[in-house]
């Protein structure tokens, strides 16, 4: 995930970076179609390392699209208190099984077929958030999709 010292941390807007992951993944013709839908508010700013934002942003849409069914809806908001913003991505897919739930963020753990994933984006999501004082957790329904959350706190820059 590579490591940026929190003193070179700068102002992220989490709206740009959600953007430029989309049109990065919209990039992918080959792959599975579906409607990503940016609410993220204007004002949602972390102190952060913009590229790695980026990144855990390709990694939630990418597998969000790959669990959809084709033209299917992904749904990008932010909510916020006083002290953190929390990000989502939510998915129409099938849902992950129960049994495998417990294991969906260890490192190399992938459902995909092989040669379509490593099973590294969702541990690579967690690290970045954990480097950005924050944290990582999947929510999904067994038939009505998964919603995963990043929590940043806001932090002074």
């Amino acid at each position: 995930t590579g490591h940026t010292a929190k003193s070179e941390f700068q102002a992220v807007v989490l709206r740009d970076c959600a953007h430029e992951a989309i049109s990065l993944l919209s990039l992918q013709k080959d792959k599975q179609q579906v409607i990503f839908i940016n609410d993220i508010a204007q004002n949602a700013i972390v102190a952060g390392d913009t590229q790695r934002m980026i990144q855990v942003f390709i990694n939630l849409l990418s597998n969000a699209r790959d669990a959809s069914p084709e033209n299917g809806n992904v749904l990008l908001a932010s909510h916020e208190d006083e002290y953190s913003i929390d990000i989502t991505v939510t998915d129409e897919g099938s849902g992950i099984p129960p049994e495998i739930q417990d294991r969906i963020l260890e490192p190399f753990f992938t459902t995909k077929e092989p040669g379509e994933g490593t099973g590294l984006g969702l541990a690579v999501v967690k690290a970045v958030a954990r480097a950005h004082h924050g944290n990582f957790s999947l929510q999904s329904t067994q038939g009505q999709g998964t919603c995963a959350s990043v929590f940043m706190p806001f932090a002074a820059i």
